[in-house]
């Protein structure tokens, strides 16, 4: 069978709005999370990062809420 196509790293398609970046990513680190973005803050003011759930989708989580 040919391997499914993952999604571009800077295709989001999925932002979930937390309120502790860091405690969230270290979560998903020590669950085996492929992290394709590691935590960074970005020019308006929020603290993102980014990760690949085994059916390859990309999910963005960040402290931006608009």
């Amino acid at each position: 069978a040919e391997p499914r196509p993952r999604p571009a790293e800077d295709d989001f398609a999925v932002y979930v709005a937390i309120d502790d970046v860091n405690a969230h990513y270290a979560r998903a680190r020590a669950a085996g999370a492929e992290i394709i973005r590691e935590p960074f803050d970005t020019d308006y003011g929020s603290r993102d990062y980014a990760a690949r759930d085994l059916a390859g989708n990309v999910w963005s989580f960040g402290t931006y809420r608009a």
